[in-house]
């Protein structure tokens, strides 16, 4: 594996640390622990465990619209096909 320059190290953690884990960036590209975290920090860039948080609370948040809408939706119908309200 080529050795990753600074700039290729940023383009590599400010793209992809919020995505992959540690281990995972140290597999793929021979990113140490140390460095991720010196980039996250230095450029503010999220890091893999609290982005991971963040998405899956977007996720089931979604999720929840999802269901709320489906079941006043059916439920509308329902009442429509029934000649209720």
């Amino acid at each position: 594996m080529k050795e990753l320059n600074k700039n290729e190290k940023y383009l590599v953690i400010s793209e992809l640390a919020s995505w992959y884990s540690p281990e995972e960036l140290l597999e793929l590209f021979g990113i140490k622990y140390v460095s991720i975290y010196h980039y996250c920090n230095r450029y503010g860039i999220p890091k893999y465990r609290e982005s991971v948080s963040k998405h899956k609370q977007d996720f089931l948040n979604e999720y929840d619209n999802f269901l709320q809408t489906n079941r006043e939706d059916s439920l509308a119908r329902v009442k429509r096909k029934l000649g209720i309200g």
